[in-house]
């Protein structure tokens, strides 16, 4: 085989590796920003709730897997949580209580405003 030729596969090999390292360490990333509005939203407990107004219902998704590699199931209900607040703010509450488990990278979320 020609060194030209050695040196095109080591090239396409060396970019598949850095492209896979790319895509396992940004896995992990949250890359959800909570909006100005949404920073006056809790996360509550149901208990905490009794006292609120209930507003609506929505549900967070998000992507639990990146080129085959699950991601930190504690990341997840931050970004699911910070999801949750976003709309929140938009609907006019200041609290949210999660009301599912995280199922394929979704979670249900109640909407409330409390005093």
């Amino acid at each position: 085989m020609s060194r030209r030729l050695i040196l095109r596969a080591f090239r396409g090999f060396s970019l598949r590796i850095v492209a896979s390292i790319i895509l396992v360490a940004s896995a992990g990333c949250a890359w959800v920003e909570l909006t100005p509005g949404a920073r006056d939203v809790a996360v509550i407990s149901a208990e905490e709730a009794e006292g609120c107004k209930l507003v609506g219902r929505t549900t967070a998704r998000s992507l639990d897997k990146v080129a085959f590699v699950s991601r930190s199931e504690r990341k997840l209900a931050v970004e699911l949580a910070t999801l949750a607040r976003n709309d929140a703010a938009e609907m006019g509450g200041n609290a949210v209580v999660a009301q599912s488990a995280i199922e394929d990278g979704a979670r249900r979320f109640a909407v409330y405003s409390c005093p």
